[in-house]
């Protein structure tokens, strides 16, 4: 028999600066765990992630797509950018702000390809933005918190968190 991963209702990484936390609710994992690649010819899956500043923490609470335009394969994703700014606009009158992407690996300890960071420092570069850096998360097949990466990404560097 084998064991059934119990949900966390929210993961916490040491972070940085006044917002010394970030946390990602039960519903974000839950939208993780939903989208991990099980199967031999499962699709990578991702999308983007938005969160609140409150109090000594950034509060991850809506993680995005997959959608139908993306485009997707066993060891490639491809967001619709249309898609991504339409709801980059649409959360930030819910007063949720764009933090970065998650995507899938069909690894059980997943890390990022030169690909990821590169289009994640890409994409720090060449936005319109007042981050330090993006968050990159990727969701493997092992339970969590080992399951994901997770790091900031900013143009030079890629530093990965440590779940607390």
């Amino acid at each position: 028999m084998s064991a059934v991963q119990s949900p966390i209702e929210e993961l916490t990484y040491r972070i940085r600066g006044p917002l010394h936390r970030l946390v990602f609710t039960s519903e974000v994992l839950d939208h993780f765990r939903s989208n991990r690649q099980r199967r031999c010819l499962s699709s990578e899956a991702g999308g983007q992630l938005f969160a609140r500043f409150i109090a000594g923490a950034i509060v991850v609470e809506v993680a995005t797509g997959p959608y139908r335009e993306d485009k997707r394969s066993r060891f490639l994703f491809t967001p619709d950018r249309c898609r991504e700014q339409r709801d980059i606009d649409n959360y930030y009158t819910q007063r949720l702000h764009f933090l970065g992407n998650w995507h899938t690996h069909p690894q059980k300890i997943p890390f990022p390809s030169g690909i990821d960071l590169k289009n994640t420092r890409k994409r720090f570069i060449e936005s319109d933005h007042m981050l330090e850096s993006f968050l990159m998360v990727i969701v493997g097949l092992a339970p969590f918190p080992k399951g994901l990466y997770v790091a900031l990404v900013n143009g030079s560097a890629a530093n990965q968190l440590t779940p607390l």
